[in-house]
């Protein structure tokens, strides 16, 4: 699954991550995590406190609990993928492989 949340409003970014968990292949719990990868720009980052806003709370606890971050060697910090004005960096672009990958 290839993914592109818009930036520019976090309501809209939070209906769109409700809406996934509502629509194929998440709604299939029994299947849906076997064979996944979710790749995209999910514009925001997971480091930052407000970014839990952007997202539902089933949204995080899905990619906590189902797949694994390829783009955060383990014990290590995420590589930034976004910087601003070349001084301020973040993630905010992922890949997630479900656990079974």
């Amino acid at each position: 699954v290839v993914l592109y949340a818009l930036s520019h409003s976090s309501t809209l970014c939070h209906s769109f991550y409700t809406s996934l968990l509502c629509s194929a292949p998440f709604s299939d719990l029994d299947n849906c995590y076997n064979r996944l990868l979710l790749i995209g720009d999910f514009n925001f980052s997971y480091a930052h406190p407000n970014s839990q806003s952007n997202a539902p709370a089933g949204w995080h606890d899905t990619l906590k609990e189902q797949f694994v971050d390829c783009m955060k060697p383990t014990a290590s910090i995420p590589m930034p993928t976004f910087c601003h004005n070349d001084k301020i960096t973040s993630t905010i672009d992922y890949a997630y492989a479900s656990l079974s990958l």
